[in-house]
C-alpha cells in the first residue's frame, strides 16, 4: 500500500485510530520509521487538527546515543513540536529492559500530559518479524496476533504499511533520519531475523505473516465477544429467519459464521465448511434478489436490507398425527416435516417425566395415565393449554418463555387426551396432571425416525 498523507489520513479515519482534535504523543527515536510517522502527523496537524507532543528516551545503550537525542530535539524545534525527553539512569541490559523503560515513559506522558493516544512507528515488516519469532518459540492463537494495532491509549498507525512504503515516502519528502548501529547487532534475535531469515523467505512471506496476524486477531476477538443473541437481529418467518443485514456486517466474519450455523441448526441443517465460507462472503457481497443454496433444502438470499435464511418453497410432508388407543404398540408421527418413531407400553408406579426446556434429546419418554384414552400425538394448536406447577398455561406463552422460534414450534409434537387436555410437549415438559393416583400408567417414548 502506498504511503502518503491522503492514504494515511484515510486509514486513521477508517480505523478510528486517532480522533480529530486530539492530543497525541509520538514516540520518536530519530530512526527512519519514527521520523516518517512524526512528519505524517505534523502534515495533518492543521487539517484534523492535532495537538502533538514528541517523546524521546535516550537508553544510553551505545556510544553516541546523546547525539541522537540532540538531533531529535533539533528536529522537533524545526517542526514546532513540543518534546518530552528523558535519559535512562542506568543503561538497560537487554532489549526487553529497554522496551520496559520506553513504555513506562509512555504511560507517564499519557497520564501527566493527558494525551488521547501514544503512537509508535511499528509497521507491517515489524509485524511479520514478531509473528515469525513467536512461531519459532512456540505460540498459540493469541501469540499469532503479533503487535496490536491498538491497546488502550497505545496506537500503531503504520502497522498496515510495509518498510518499502515508508522508504519511498521518506525519499519523496526528502527526509533525513539517524541510523541506529544497534539495529545491525547480531546479538539481538530480531536483528538476525530481519537480516537473514526474512530475506531468505522472500517478500511475499512478510505479507503472509502480517495477514496471519490479522486473521488470528479476528479469531481471538470473535472468541471474546460472541454476537448478540440471534433474536436481536433475526426474526422468525414462515419458513426460517429474516436477518437484519447491517447489524450482522458489524460482526467479525468468524462470529457471522457461528451465528449462521446456529440459525441453520434450528432449521435442522448443518452447513459444510465451504458452504459456510460462501455464505459469509455472500452476506457482504450478495446483491438483492440473489441467493445461495446451503444444502439440506436451506437457502440464504438477500432482499434489500434483509438476508433470508429459509427452507426452499417445496411443501413439507403433511402432518401425520398418531392415535394411541391401546396399552401397547408402536407407530409413527410426522409433525412439521419431522418424522418420529413412537413406542408405548404399560408402566408401573412411575411419575410423569419430561426433558427440561432446552435442546430435545434424540429419545424422549413420558409416563401418563390411561384414563384419557384414546391419546393423540399431534402438532400444537392455538388455544392448547397444559397445567404446570405454576398453574394452567397456554402453549404459545410457554414457547415464548422458552424462546422457541416459530419454525421449531411446528416440529414439536404434543400429547393430548380424549378431551383435548395437553399431557406432554415432547422433549420439553409433562403436565402435572398427566396421571392421577391409582390409574393404570402408560410409558410413551419418541425418537427421530431418521435414527431408525
Amino acid at each position: 500500500m502506498r504511503l502518503d498523507r491522503t492514504t494515511f489520513s484515510e486509514h486513521l479515519e477508517r480505523r478510528g485510530l486517532i480522533a480529530r482534535g486530539a492530543r497525541v504523543a509520538v514516540a520518536v527515536s530519530g530512526g527512519r520509521d519514527s521520523v516518517a510517522l512524526l512528519h505524517l502527523l505534523v502534515g495533518l496537524r492543521r487539517e484534523w487538527p492535532l495537538d502533538l507532543i514528541a517523546v524521546h528516551l535516550d537508553h544510553r545503550m551505545r556510544v553516541g546515543s546523546e547525539a541522537d537525542a540532540s538531533w531529535v530535539a533539533g528536529l522537533c524545534r524545526a517542526w514546532s513540536v513540543p518534546l518530552v525527553a528523558a535519559c535512562a539512569r542506568l543503561a538497560p541490559r537487554s532489549e526487553a529492559e529497554a522496551r520496559a523503560l520506553r513504555y513506562d515513559l509512555f504511560r507517564s506522558v499519557a497520564r501527566i500530559c493527558r494525551v488521547a493516544a501514544v503512537t509508535t512507528a511499528h509497521h507491517a515488516d515489524d509485524q511479520a518479524e514478531t509473528v515469525l519469532m513467536r512461531i519459532a518459540r512456540g505460540t498459540g492463537v493469541r501469540g499469532l496476533r503479533g503487535i496490536a494495532e491498538r491497546r488502550g491509549r497505545l496506537v500503531r498507525p503504520l502497522l498496515v504499511f510495509d518498510r518499502s512504503a515508508i522508504d519511498e515516502y521518506l525519499a519523496r519528502e526528502g527526509l533525513r533520519w539517524r541510523e541506529d548501529a544497534s539495529n545491525a547487532d547480531p546479538r539481538f534475535t530480531r536483528n538476525r531475523v530481519r537480516a537473514t531469515l526474512m530475506p531468505a523467505l522472500g517478500r511475499e512471506a512478510a505479507g503472509a505473516l502480517a495477514a496471519l496476524a490479522g486473521r488470528a486477531d479476528s479469531l481471538e476477538a470473535s472468541r471474546r465477544a460472541r454476537p448478540a443473541d440471534a433474536a436481536a437481529i433475526a426474526r422468525p418467518t414462515e419458513r426460517g429467519f429474516a436477518i437484519a443485514r447491517a447489524p450482522l456486517l458489524g460482526y467479525d466474519p468468524a462470529a457471522r459464521a457461528r451465528l449462521l450455523r446456529e440459525l441453520c441448526s434450528r432449521l435442522g441443517v448443518v452447513p459444510t465448511r465451504p458452504a459456510t465460507e460462501a455464505a459469509v462472503a455472500f452476506m457482504e457481497r450478495g446483491v438483492s434478489g440473489s441467493g445461495l443454496d446451503l444444502g439440506g433444502g436451506v437457502r440464504l438470499g438477500r432482499e434489500l436490507s434483509e438476508l433470508r435464511l429459509e427452507r426452499d418453497r417445496q411443501d413439507p410432508p403433511e402432518d401425520e398425527p398418531l392415535r394411541i388407543e391401546t396399552t401397547a404398540g408402536r407407530g409413527r408421527v410426522v409433525v412439521g416435516g419431522r418424522a418420529l418413531a413412537v413406542e408405548w407400553a404399560p408402566a408401573s408406579g412411575e411419575p410423569a417425566v419430561g426433558s427440561p426446556a432446552g435442546t430435545p434429546p434424540s429419545t424422549d419418554t413420558v409416563v401418563v395415565g390411561t384414563a384419557g384414552l384414546p391419546l393423540e400425538l399431534r402438532p400444537w394448536q392455538p388455544g392448547d393449554r397444559m397445567r404446570l406447577r405454576a398453574g394452567s398455561r397456554k402453549l404459545k406463552k410457554l414457547f415464548n418463555d422458552w424462546r422457541i422460534e416459530r419454525p421449531e414450534r411446528a416440529r414439536l409434537p404434543v400429547l393430548a387426551d380424549a378431551s383435548g387436555r395437553i399431557l406432554w410437549v415432547a422433549g420439553r415438559v409433562a403436565a402435572v396432571d398427566a396421571a392421577t393416583a391409582g390409574e393404570p400408567l402408560l410409558r410413551i417414548s419418541v425418537r427421530d425416525a431418521e435414527l431408525e
